[in-house]
């Protein structure tokens, strides 16, 4: 298993010692829609646990404070929407799910805080907040009333995106949000 925080140190020090002049790729008046898809649930862990359906979100991200530190940084908000399906099976008389499949939408908002180390490159650390609506079907080894355990959310993140035209990025975050990796494209307008 990836040691997140000796990843979050080394993502930490590469951010910190990178001093090259870059033109802001998150400013002003820009608007982002990022479509990503995630590995590594963090709504349903454990070796029981089998993906139907990946963690796929999608955001939107608008600048709404430029030179939030020097000229290289800013500040956007925004929100998102996620799907994941996941099934979770065993044969343990112990354990009262026996063979269940639960899907989620996840909708929130998240923060982020973007500093700009090279050209084409959006880099930003943020976090979020949102509701889990859970559904859950299937087979269990009893009767039991709150299958479906709706539930509040949180997460912190780091990522980059790379501009690889004007207006099109390629992206990657990873952290302790709906997924701990995910990749995608994002739109800015």
């Amino acid at each position: 298993m990836i040691n997140f925080k000796k990843l979050l140190i080394t993502v930490t020090l590469v951010f910190s010692t990178v001093t090259l002049f870059a033109q802001k790729s998150f400013e002003d008046d820009n608007n982002v829609i990022s479509l990503t898809v995630g590995y590594g649930n963090t709504l349903h862990t454990g070796s029981e646990w089998k993906t139907k359906f990946p963690v796929t979100m999608l955001f939107f991200e608008a600048c709404v404070k430029d030179y939030l530190f020097d000229s290289k940084s800013s500040l956007g908000i925004g929100g998102f929407v996620g799907y994941s399906s996941q099934k979770y099976d065993t044969k343990s008389s112990n354990i009262k799910y026996l063979n269940m499949k639960y899907t989620d939408v996840v909708v929130g908002a998240q923060g982020n805080i973007h500093y700009s180390f090279l050209p084409k490159l959006d880099t930003y650390l943020g976090i979020s907040l949102g509701y889990d609506f859970v559904n859950a079907d299937g087979r269990t080894a009893g009767d039991y009333d709150d299958l479906d355990s709706n539930k509040i959310i949180f997460g912190a993140h780091i990522g980059a995106r790379y501009y690889i035209l004007p207006k099109i990025a390629i992206m990657a975050e990873t952290g302790y949000n709906v997924s701990y990796v995910s990749g995608g494209v994002s739109v800015k307008f």
